[in-house]
């Protein structure tokens, strides 16, 4: 889901909004990715910001800083960037 979510964003012509039904921790992990992939921000920068960003990340969701922390951001880009 998180590679189809950059491949839209990559596709948009303009801006985009993401949103999940709070608007916080789904939302954040993909902006979190988002800063990875397309920013070169590292893994541990897009996370601070994930979770202490402000955008209301909910410490119960602890899987998800995981998430980006175990992601392979080399295979999620060349799945991102693919024709």
């Amino acid at each position: 889901d998180v590679v189809a979510a950059l491949r839209i964003i990559k596709q948009a012509e303009g801006p985009i909004v993401i949103h999940c039904w709070h608007g916080s921790d789904r939302t954040g992990t993909v902006g979190a990715l988002y800063r990875i992939v397309f920013q070169n921000w590292s893994k541990e920068e897009a996370i601070e910001e994930l979770m202490n960003g402000g955008y209301g990340y909910h410490a119960m969701y602890k899987n998800l800083p995981e998430l980006v922390r175990s992601a392979d951001i080399e295979s999620i880009k060349k799945r991102v960037f693919a024709p």
